[in-house]
């Protein structure tokens, strides 16, 4: 039988940690998300000008322009 070696303990352990793995990674993005609105918000109540948002961004998150650019046309 083909499945004489298949550890389904091991399978399902795996998996698990994989699930798990998953659903950090993507708590982790949510976050960063709701922290650079945050910080666009809050910048502009400040009266920062749009392009040092933009490089604030880019420095503090490592992002290109377009993705900086993307999150503070989002939240503006």
């Amino acid at each position: 039988m083909v499945l004489e070696g298949f550890d389904q303990e091991a399978y399902e352990k795996a998996m698990k940690k994989e699930g798990y793995e998953d659903g950090y990674q993507d708590g982790k993005k949510e976050e960063q998300e709701r922290g650079i609105g945050g910080l666009i918000r809050s910048l502009k109540e400040f009266d920062i000008p749009k392009g040092q948002i933009l490089q604030k961004l880019q420095d503090t998150y490592q992002l290109t322009e377009e993705e900086a650019m993307g999150y503070i046309e989002k939240n503006w």
